[in-house]
């Protein structure tokens, strides 16, 4: 398929990457193995992830919608230090440069170059990260879901090929690669579906405890690898579940819906069972995605914020002649700190969800996975199930 949004379907028992990309097929501490011929709980559950339900297949959305935006208010910030970097530069370069030279010591003339050209690297590093970034949040496709199509035994995933700049690095060179990220940094990523043969994937599920910042944090994770039979390799990994939203019994649950579903015949839906939310159409549906209830006082706060930063006659950067009074302390500085902290960044995510949504690209089924689907199961009238309001 050819156009701005490339598809391509390989499969992983015949993939075309490089021998030494592979990683070790032994699995890593803290991981144990989930058989498919035993139960591993009493209760299923599609955990808020099933998207469809087709005769022969379930569609299952493994990144929630709710967590799209997030990439986009990092950079946001990222984003306002790049432009600070951008502006320190022209100064170093028209000011500071020019004083050095002119002094007529080498040292110093030395010194000056060397912490321009620095600037200018670091603002353009800054830069290809938040184009980058930017790019995979907000041009990135809708869904990326997983099918299970219990007919044909196959497992088929949506992912997106973003290329590692170390992979960049060694077949082309650092600066021979800026030239093609340049061309197609405003363009979506390629998407590639990989297909799987089921009976040849593993379950795996990890728990491990990590330091995060001076906290302990425990991470449980549900996986599924592919293994070549013969030789062993590890062909390819993927999540079922992300491991910061997920905790053992969401595991416990999901693996136990997939594994009857593609091993005992089991239903593709538990009755009354809630459904993944349908993908936000305006801001009021993205901010019910991204914090329901809670938004209007969330985004009320955000609005305040960067209203008394920038406007305040007090404390405001624009009062008089442009001089920030940043001595001054604002009546509310405490409520003040919760709106940088908390409202203005959750009213960026809101509004990136809502733009990431709108910018996304829809992704055409091939005709291969089609043709295997069954016809299409009408899950509120079959299971009762519904998609709750606030999720809209």
């Amino acid at each position: 398929m050819k156009g701005w949004y490339p598809l391509v379907m390989v499969r992983a028992t015949n993939p075309s990457r490089k021998k030494e990309e592979f990683v070790s097929a032994e699995m890593p501490e803290g991981t144990v193995h989930w058989s498919k011929t035993q139960s591993m709980s009493k209760d299923t559950s599609a955990c808020g992830a099933l998207r469809e339900v087709y005769e022969n297949a379930i569609f299952l959305d493994l990144f929630p919608i709710r967590m799209r935006g997030y990439i986009t208010m990092f950079v946001s910030f990222l984003l306002a230090m790049t432009c600070f970097m951008f502006f320190v530069a022209i100064n170093f370069t028209f000011k500071f440069l020019p004083a050095t030279i002119q002094s007529e010591g080498f040292l110093l003339i030395i010194f000056g170059a060397a912490l321009t050209t620095f600037l200018w690297l670091l603002t353009i590093a800054a830069t290809i990260s938040c184009l980058k970034n930017l790019r995979i949040d907000l041009l990135g496709p809708k869904l990326l879901p997983v099918i299970f199509n219990r007919k044909t035994r196959k497992v088929y995933r949506y992912s997106v090929d973003i290329p590692m700049w170390n992979s960049f690095e060694q077949e082309r060179g650092f600066w021979r690669a800026l030239l093609p990220f340049w061309k197609s940094a405003f363009k979506p990523w390629p998407v590639t579906i990989t297909e799987y043969d089921w009976d040849k994937l593993e379950a795996e599920y990890t728990e491990r405890t990590q330091m995060v910042g001076k906290t302990l944090q425990k991470i449980q994770h549900l996986g599924m690898r592919a293994t070549d039979p013969q030789t062993g390799q590890l062909l390819d990994l993927f999540s079922l579940m992300l491991p910061t939203v997920s905790t053992k019994s969401d595991c416990e649950y999901l693996w136990e819906h997939i594994r009857r579903y593609m091993e005992e015949g089991g239903p593709p839906a538990n009755r009354g069972e809630s459904l993944a939310p349908p993908v936000p159409r305006n801001l009021l549906a993205a901010a019910q995605c991204v914090l329901p209830f809670v938004w209007p006082l969330v985004v009320a706060l955000g609005l305040w914020t960067a209203h008394e930063t920038v406007f305040n006659p007090v404390t405001g950067m624009w009062y008089g002649h442009g001089l920030a009074h940043s001595h001054v302390v604002h009546p509310h500085s405490n409520i003040m700190t919760m709106g940088w902290v908390l409202g203005m960044p959750f009213t960026i995510a809101i509004i990136a969800n809502w733009l990431a949504h709108k910018t996304g690209v829809k992704i055409p089924m091939p005709r291969e996975i089609i043709q295997d689907l069954g016809q299409k199961i009408d899950l509120e009238a079959e299971f009762g199930c519904k998609r709750k309001w606030w999720r809209l």
